[in-house]
């Protein structure tokens, strides 16, 4: 068996929870949030900063790129 190349696209397929974390350890992030589901469906929510506006700000941006991705495929 080959070795499991990262091509840089996106796509619609699902991809291992520790595959996503690990890129973002790699990205040498300087803040965080991270929203997720567990295995029984309960919502987990943890963030790098205590503060309340830059964490919002963080999830605003992310829909909104979210959006314009929609928008180009």
């Amino acid at each position: 068996m080959g070795d499991v190349v990262s091509l840089g696209v996106q796509t619609t397929l699902e991809i291992p929870p520790e595959k996503v974390l690990r890129g973002a350890i790699e990205a040498k992030l300087t803040e965080v949030v991270i929203v997720g589901v567990d295995e029984n469906g309960k919502r987990y929510f943890a963030t790098s900063t205590g503060y309340g506006p830059d964490t919002l700000w963080h999830l605003q941006r992310a829909i909104h790129r979210l959006m314009q991705v929609a928008d180009e495929g």
